[in-house]
């Protein structure tokens, strides 16, 4: 019997294992090849959600070409390097939960980063995804000079998930 292999199984050549994507070597620069791995353009559109937003896992996954790869994309979120900084806590699921909050040791510890950036709640662990949304311009991710999520200057902002 043969076994179809998941959907993230079929991604792993584009999202290469997590030991290419932050494979270093010994001076601390990226080995091997010198295009961007997937993880890398998920820690660039994170890098871009603006403060008082937030975005999901899936509308990264979509906005990278690769719109059945959301898992892959927290993968990425679980090894992001610390020295980026990057606002991992404005990433939640589809509906809204806080599904990486345990990341910081509580979702309380996340839902205290949104508060205090504004993002409303419906619930303690659910953001109000309808008033605070932002997803990434899939049309400016392959332009040179231009910011993922930014068109004309102004932040792509649409009011439901898609």
């Amino acid at each position: 019997m043969h076994y179809q292999a998941r959907c993230y199984h079929r991604l792993m050549a584009q999202t290469e294992s997590a030991f290419h994507a932050t494979r270093h070597d010994q001076a601390g620069q990226r080995s091997g090849s010198s295009r961007p791995t997937f993880f890398e353009h998920v820690f660039v559109v994170v890098s871009r959600i603006p403060h008082g937003r937030v975005t999901t896992y899936g509308a990264i996954a979509r906005a990278l070409g690769t719109p059945r790869a959301a898992r892959s994309v927290g993968w990425a979120l679980s090894l992001a390097p610390d020295e980026d900084a990057l606002p991992c806590h404005r990433v939640v699921d589809r509906n809204g939960f806080l599904s990486g909050g345990w990341h910081w040791g509580h979702p309380d510890v996340m839902a205290g980063l949104l508060c205090d950036e504004g993002v409303p709640f419906l619930d303690p662990y659910r953001v109000d995804l309808a008033a605070c949304l932002w997803l990434p311009d899939e049309e400016s991710l392959d332009e040179p000079g231009r910011s993922i999520g930014v068109a004309d200057g102004a932040p792509t902002a649409r009011s439901s998930p898609g």
